[in-house]
């Protein structure tokens, strides 16, 4: 958990007017009251005044959707660092590319020949970048491999992965990521997110170990749980994680649960996603009296293969919506490579997702050169662009009918859901009146979006924070603060 510090500001405005120069409307409307806008400008100033940030550290970029003048700008054209706002032009594109209807494939193929309900052949299974491929489906393609009369395959089961190239991890997120979810690898052929859940649960008894469930439950997986059940009091926190073995992982409990404790939940990424994806999968289709003689192999699916079951995933509307409400990243690289794939042809990359992209915010009038981003997520601290460049993608979104509602329905309502769920908490004024994306990276913050005002009027704003020492809790009370001025106006 990222520790909130609070900076104690006593800063005479005298003083910040020094730091920060005030900064008024560029291009102010002709129909709207000169006093409306240094109204709006001045109490901009004043959240700023109270804030301990340094002027190089803050941009902003607040525009007008009814007559697109600028409201106000702060570095309105310097880069950041945007962390998840990246997401924002991600999910854009993906819509412009694909359409909202847009549905992801897991397929399955055989060669050989079917003799009754036996296929004397291998069977195959592939994947063309699926985020949303979990259990429950994988379950269904089992049922449908079954109603279509198949119980036992002589030959081997493939795992096919190659419409993505090999690289699970996009570049600037180090070289060796934990076991976060939040940094779960990439792959064509993946399930539940390339992550599992981990339950853990006091033993019946002091002394006892705690009862340790994984889900899926897969013999991927091994468990090393040395932890102990204690007396009330006497409980320490449980630390649970993740080892890579070679072509599986070892889920390790350690420390102390109290017999009174809730049942906890962790989450965590695997490292090998073909082999999790194929055990798991093996293992649902056994379930449903299935049965495989030959062994589990990684391959191509050979083009003479025959389509056994075409899974068709939820419409992209549906998957932008769990991508931007929850910030995952996961699921935006899986849009970015295949955005590369579809276009350029496979193995999808992250260069040719990224060269999709590009072209989009050229469409804008941003032309390459005037940002940089590395990756679809916004893991990589390498990304830069500027508050003005995100408010123009999300002036494009809101313009796009084809594309306006489902974008706006993937942003967070702040203090309703989403990763704003919490913030705003009790301030009904705000409720429902905003669509924000998040964005946080250690010295970095982010928040973007619309504000419907009082009057109606709507406004799509940046808000991007990098800092130093501190000042975490700072940068969200700025950026709420604005927020709510924009709520505010009035002409």
């Amino acid at each position: 958990m990222k520790k909130i510090f609070k900076c104690k500001c006593s800063v005479a405005l005298l003083f910040f007017v020094l730091a920060f120069p005030a900064f008024a409307a560029e291009n102010p409307s002709t129909d709207v009251p000169k006093e409306a806008h240094a109204d709006f400008t001045a109490k901009i100033n004043s959240v700023l005044s109270r804030a301990c940030l340094k002027s190089d550290s803050l941009g902003i970029y607040i525009v007008s959707l009814k007559d697109e003048n600028t409201n106000f700008t702060l570095n309105g054209d310097k880069l950041f660092v945007p962390a998840s706002n990246v997401k924002l032009i991600t999910s854009a594109a993906a819509l412009k590319y694909f359409g909202s209807n847009y549905r992801f494939t897991t397929n399955l193929y055989k060669d050989g020949v079917e003799k009754g309900n036996i296929l004397e052949g291998n069977l195959y299974l592939k994947g063309f970048g699926d985020p949303l491929l979990v259990s429950e489906e994988m379950w269904l393609m089992a049922k449908d491999l079954k109603n279509a009369g198949i119980q036992r395959i002589t030959g081997d089961f493939f795992v096919d992965d190659s419409y993505f190239d090999e690289a699970r991890i996009g570049n600037g997120w180090g070289k060796n990521p934990g076991a976060q979810a939040y940094n779960a690898r990439v792959g064509a052929t993946s399930l539940n997110f390339n992550t599992i859940t981990v339950y853990v649960s006091p033993g019946d008894q002091p002394g006892s170990p705690p009862k340790v469930i994984t889900d899926p439950e897969t013999e991927y997986i091994k468990i090393d749980n040395t932890a102990e059940t204690v007396q009330p009091g006497k409980g320490k926190m449980l630390i649970v994680n993740r080892v890579p073995g070679e072509n599986f992982d070892t889920i390790t409990v350690r420390g102390k649960i109290s017999t009174r404790a809730e049942r906890q939940r962790f989450y965590l990424n695997i490292s090998y996603p073909q082999f999790f994806t194929a055990k798991a999968f093996r293992e649902s289709l056994k379930e449903r009296g299935i049965q495989i003689d030959g062994e589990t192999r990684f391959g191509t699916t050979p083009e003479n293969a025959s389509l056994l079951v075409e899974h068709k995933s939820k419409p992209l509307s549906f998957i932008v919506r769990g991508l931007n409400k929850y910030s995952n990243n996961f699921t935006a690289e899986q849009l970015l490579k295949t955005m590369g794939a579809v276009a350029e042809g496979p193995p999808g990359t992250f260069q040719k997702g990224l060269n999709q992209v590009s072209n989009y915010l050229e469409g804008l009038g941003i032309p390459r050169g005037n940002y940089v981003l590395e990756d679809g997520s916004g893991l990589s601290r390498l990304n830069r662009v500027t508050p003005k460049q995100l408010v123009t993608v999300l002036k494009d979104a809101y313009s796009d009918f084809k594309m306006r509602p489902e974008y706006l329905a993937s942003l967070s309502i702040m203090g309703v859901d989403g990763s704003v769920e919490k913030r705003f908490k009790g301030d009904e004024e705000i409720y429902y009146r905003t669509r924000v994306k998040t964005g946080t990276l250690n010295g970095a913050s982010a928040l973007s979006g619309y504000v419907s005002a009082k009057n109606e009027e709507e406004f799509a704003f940046s808000i991007l924070v990098n800092y130093k020492n501190g000042c975490y809790g700072t940068a969200h009370e700025v950026q709420d603060n604005i927020v709510k001025e924009i709520a505010k106006w009035t002409r």
